[in-house]
């Protein structure tokens, strides 16, 4: 999850995996070190079952991989817009639910 982040993004590996073909290219900034460059974006839907929240709509992806970072995908507010988010600090767990 980024709150800063708009749009949400996938990873170039889930991309790859899942086949997609580029259907724009943009130039966004990017928080990610040497990254900032012209990226592919891809039609593609983003799930979270758990919250019953789903959207198809146009993501840019970046190597987050190659980056060091774990992540399929980067939640942002497009997403998180829809949740409210709460942090329990002492613990360090983020809670999202839907309205």
């Amino acid at each position: 999850m980024d709150t800063g982040a708009w749009p949400s993004y996938l990873d170039v590996s889930v991309v790859r995996q899942l086949g997609l073909t580029p259907i724009d290219v943009a130039s966004p900034a990017t928080l990610i070190q040497n990254q900032k460059r012209r990226l592919n974006i891809y039609a593609a839907m983003i799930r979270i079952p758990a919250l019953d929240l789903a959207r198809t709509a146009a993501y840019p992806a970046l190597d987050f991989k190659a980056a060091g970072l774990p992540y399929d995908a980067l939640i942002g507010r497009d997403f998180l817009g829809e949740l409210s988010m709460t942090y329990e600090g002492p613990s360090g767990s983020v809670v999202l639910c839907r309205d």
